[in-house]
């Protein structure tokens, strides 16, 4: 008897050994073939039916390889197939996975809006942004959108308060719902809109036509606020509430930092665009600057010259007519390469190494001549830069290219900076048009009293007031 028991006991272990050994080749096998590309798991959870992907997820679950590619794979099926159950059993495996990523984030809230689940769609986007973890706009958009359909007002004030902490702006259509929604008293309180202006503030951008409908038609139903279509003039004070909005000039420490930044990378050349040669150059526009400067407007002459797309003859005579088109009493550096004016020039109003020798067509205006591969965009931007905050810039390049370049708190600061001192040209009519830069930043805008939202495309402004304001 003792024999028999010892021998069963044997076999007992001798298979449960088995098991654990076919279970780690099997686990190993799926996780090889997974990860050296072969597609055979893939394929698997891809065809199988809503009873097979129980048993599948089973299987991978004891197998160990639930990566999250496969459960992302796996909350996909299940939610193709509507197993609110199988879902929930993979979504309870997510929580405690070691490695999350944003698009498994984004199944999830996919997965949770699907099935009704409102609430524990909020609590993950809000457990998300407390641990600091990226989760993407457009899932975020979703939780948003399906709480203010249910008139969940404490989720949705929740969710307005992480789009103002990350800085992203709220798409049209969450926007509209969510003022649809408090006009029609679904969501109670106006304080909803008004964080929602908040969350505006927080970027720069203008406000869809759409949206300025929507608002007007709420502070119609509420006679606590008054909505107002004003033009704000060049001097920043708004007609409605006599309120001065904010100008569309740098800060001055924010201005020395820029400025400081694009004068480092020409005394020192540690751009790539730099050659040997062109310390000559680089020494010619400093001392330019120190004796000459500062200027008015600094005209990016390559730029301006290839807009224009006229023959070699006409240059000079369409740039001195744009330049004439300013107000006399201003001062000007142009900025251009050799190629573009040596065939147009026949005076001697140039050196090599860009340095100017006397001023050009009309009193205060200078032309700094850079050679054919010369990084002049880097000489525009900093000699606007050098000129103080209140200098322009005329060129219509984006400097895309060079934002990219900067370090991530200068970005900002560049931005900013061109959309309030850089000129344009309409190219649309004959002659080109100057399209200067909006006296007051084209931001929303908002006080104890009142909030300012300029309108997209249209030069206006919508100014809200009333007691719910403040």
């Amino acid at each position: 008897m003792c024999t028999r028991l010892t021998l069963s006991l044997n076999h007992s272990a001798l298979v449960c050994n088995r098991l654990l050994l076919w279970r780690g080749y099997v686990g190993l096998y799926a996780q090889r073939s997974y990860c050296n590309g072969d597609d055979n798991l893939s394929r698997n959870v891809n065809r199988a039916t809503a009873t097979q992907l129980q048993k599948l997820f089973i299987s991978m679950q004891l197998c160990g390889t639930l990566s999250g590619p496969v459960l992302q794979q796996l909350l996909h099926k299940s939610i193709e197939h509507n197993n609110r159950e199988l879902f929930f059993d993979i979504y309870s495996v997510a929580k405690h996975a070691q490695h999350h990523d944003s698009s498994l984030f984004s199944v999830v809230i996919k997965g949770l809006l699907n099935f009704n689940h409102i609430m524990e769609a909020v609590r993950l986007a809000l457990s998300l942004h407390k641990e600091k973890k990226i989760l993407r706009l457009h899932s975020l958009e979703q939780v948003l959108l399906s709480a203010t359909e249910c008139g969940i007002r404490g989720a949705v004030l929740d969710l307005l308060k992480v789009y103002i902490s990350q800085n992203t702006t709220l798409g049209v259509q969450s926007a509209l719902r969510l003022v649809d929604n408090v006009t029609k008293g679904h969501l109670q309180g106006d304080d909803l809109i008004l964080k929602m202006l908040e969350v505006y503030s927080n970027v720069s951008c203008e406000i869809d036509v759409a949206i300025i409908a929507a608002l007007k038609k709420w502070a119609f139903r509420t006679s606590k606020i008054t909505c107002t279509v004003v033009r704000i003039d060049k001097t920043g004070i708004c007609c409605n509430c006599n309120e001065t909005l904010l100008g569309n000039m740098l800060p001055t420490q924010e201005h020395a930092l820029l400025r400081d930044y694009f004068k480092e990378i020409l005394s020192n050349q540690s751009h790539y665009s730099f050659q040997n040669q062109q310390v000559v150059e680089v020494n010619g526009l400093l001392k330019s600057m120190e004796y000459l400067g500062p200027f008015d407007v600094v005209v990016d002459g390559l730029n301006v010259t290839y807009c224009l797309r006229k023959k070699d003859k006409y240059l000079l005579k369409f740039m001195q007519n744009i330049i004439n088109s300013f107000d006399k009493k201003l001062k000007f550096l142009v900025l251009s390469r050799a190629h573009i004016f040596t065939r147009a020039l026949r005076e001697k109003e140039f050196i090599g190494g860009g340095i100017p020798v006397k001023e050009g067509h009309r009193k205060g205006v200078y032309y700094f001549i850079a050679g054919d591969r010369g990084p002049d965009d880097y000489y525009s931007i900093f000699a606007a830069l050098s000129s103080g905050p209140a200098a322009f810039l005329l060129s219509n390049d984006l400097f895309g290219d060079h934002r990219a370049e900067l370090p991530g708190r200068l970005i900002p600061l560049l931005e900013k900076w061109q959309m309030g001192r850089q000129i344009q040209l309409s190219l649309l009519k004959n002659p080109p048009r100057l399209i200067f830069p909006a006296a007051v930043r084209p931001v929303v805008q908002g006080s104890h009293s009142s909030w300012h939202l300029p309108i997209k495309r249209l030069n206006l402004w919508l100014c809200v007031q009333g007691s719910a304001c403040v």
